[in-house]
């Protein structure tokens, strides 16, 4: 298959990479800086919007296409809201929207997060169509941009008329692995700990849902002839507290490195502490889909270990 991965250097767009190359498919990797070296059989093309912007009549050629690219995800990253609402929200819809006018026939892959439920009192899971239809207030900037984006996909696909290419639109909660941005809580967590650096929280009483990266790029690899349209929950089904969560990560530390990390909680504050559950409910891509995640959250911890210590 001629695949594009737009957004290509971000943790998604790089795990992908590396599932994708597994089988010789034509990868074409759309990205700011070319870092590549590792997969020298894959093509290249700068993207660094708004100054080298997509040609969206070159990505007709392609039989998949992955928008994997945004803005606002990183903590401490200092993305401005234009920036936020252009890469999560406008650039997708725009290559959608020149898709369809060009008749393309392939299959159009993007996702939300689950951070675009925002602030609401009950502890339940959200259906899809929860998502499209909430009225929760949202936080930020990130949230909102995202929510717009899962409401222009239900609303394309809705449409009557329907659309010429499959239109996948995969909803993520808390994705990690030992990978991913060293600036997240788990790297945050072993790396202070190993630097015996004292650790600040918040209450962590914030309820979430996690799912390892290579379970969700290996889903897309493995579902690539799977060709129908729609919103889809994609996550690991198990909730559990934040604070729950650091413990597992602290527990894997003392058993696997003999450090005893000094933790406070309380102490911290981050911007999603006021979104206090966080689910999804994944009976539609059941449905529809085979995923049975394989990596459990203590395996994935001990992967970051690997990857920091020597």
């Amino acid at each position: 298959m001629k695949i594009a991965i737009i957004g290509a250097t971000s943790f998604l767009g790089k795990t992908l990479i590396a599932e994708l190359k597994k089988v010789k498919h034509n990868l074409h990797l759309f990205s700011r800086v070319n870092s590549f070296d590792w997969i020298p059989s894959a093509s290249w093309t700068c993207y660094n919007y708004p100054s080298n912007p997509l040609d969206y009549k070159e990505l007709i050629a392609f039989d998949v296409i992955y928008y994997c690219a945004g803005a606002g995800i990183q903590p401490k990253h200092e993305d401005n809201n234009a920036q936020i609402y252009e890469l999560n929200t406008f650039e997708p819809i725009r290559l959608a929207t020149a898709l369809k006018d060009n008749s393309y026939t392939g299959k159009f892959i993007t996702f939300g997060s689950y951070f675009e439920i925002g602030n609401h009192q009950e502890e339940r899971s959200y259906t899809e169509k929860d998502l499209a239809t909430h009225s929760n207030p949202l936080p930020n900037a990130y949230c909102t941009a995202k929510n717009l984006l899962t409401r222009f996909v239900d609303t394309e696909l809705r449409n009557p008329k329907g659309l010429p290419f499959v239109f996948q639109h995969f909803i993520l909660t808390n994705i990690y692995g030992a990978t991913e941005n060293d600036q997240r809580l788990i790297p945050y967590i072993i790396k202070s700990s190993i630097q015996k650096e004292p650790l600040s929280f918040t209450a962590g009483t914030q309820e979430r849902q996690y799912t390892h990266i290579r379970d969700v790029t290996g889903f897309l690899a493995n579902n690539l002839s799977v060709n129908e349209s729609g919103v889809f929950n994609l996550t690991a089904n198990a909730v559990i507290s934040v604070r729950e969560m650091i413990g597992k990560v602290l527990q894997v530390v003392e058993e696997e490195l003999g450090i005893k990390p000094q933790a406070t909680f309380g102490t911290a504050d981050k911007r999603d502490v006021s979104m206090k559950y966080l689910a999804l409910n994944t009976s539609r891509l059941q449905n529809c889909f085979n995923f049975e995640p394989q990596i459990s959250l203590e395996q994935g911890i001990k992967e970051y270990i690997i990857r920091w210590v020597p």
